[in-house]
């Protein structure tokens, strides 16, 4: 099922270049049950394709055989993170608009990616580099929320902070939808890909 975190006021505490404590060597499970310690999960988030780049793999491209069958950008809002359950994207930039059940004021993000250690390759050059957030309003159009660095060698969940808003004003706006835009990856000629993708905030 799509997650949203909702998350509790613990989260104004942490800094915004701080990483969740997770390793590669712990079962996903256990993850997910630490995850459920600091976060309130809602059911149907949904993908905006019509504001999403085209999916890349499937039989018309050869990518591996992880990647034998296209995944839908649905698949970055899905628990399982296996290797090479992803969603691919065409070359170095492309964007994921996200659409809320309901609205939120967001305050941190967090984007998932397998490592190195269990990689099949052996590497994750096709990981998101630098990217950035915006808030979407239908009617007042788009709100820059950050630019953000993601660490290829760093924790496999990696939790963004809210930088920007007319932003770090009171009362926050509230975005039913958001919109990730992928800048760079780390060197992959081919592709990029997210493995999955969480919104904390609040109502």
């Amino acid at each position: 099922m799509a997650g949203i975190g909702l998350s509790f006021e613990r989260w104004s505490a942490v800094p915004a270049t701080r990483l969740l404590n997770r390793r590669d060597r712990e079962p996903f499970s256990s993850l997910g049950r630490r995850r459920a310690r600091l976060s309130i999960f809602l059911s149907g988030a949904t993908v905006d394709a019509e504001r999403t780049s085209q999916s890349y793999g499937g039989k018309s491209c050869w990518l591996s055989p992880l990647f034998s069958t296209a995944k839908p950008p649905e698949t970055l809002l899905q628990a399982d993170i296996s290797p090479g359950n992803c969603w691919a994207f065409r070359g170095s930039e492309g964007d994921v608009v996200i659409r809320l059940p309901q609205k939120i004021r967001p305050s941190a993000f967090t984007m998932w990616h397998i490592s190195t250690a269990v990689s099949p390759s052996g590497e994750v050059s096709s990981a998101p580099r630098e990217f950035i957030v915006l808030g979407v309003d239908e009617d007042e159009g788009e709100t820059l929320l950050g630019f953000f660095f993601h660490d290829m060698d760093g924790e496999i969940s990696q939790t963004f902070h809210v930088q920007l808003w007319p932003v770090l004003i009171r009362p926050r706006k509230a975005f039913g939808h958001i919109k990730f835009g992928v800048q760079s990856n780390w060197g992959h000629v081919k592709h990029s890909c997210i493995y999955r993708l969480e919104m904390h905030g609040h109502l």
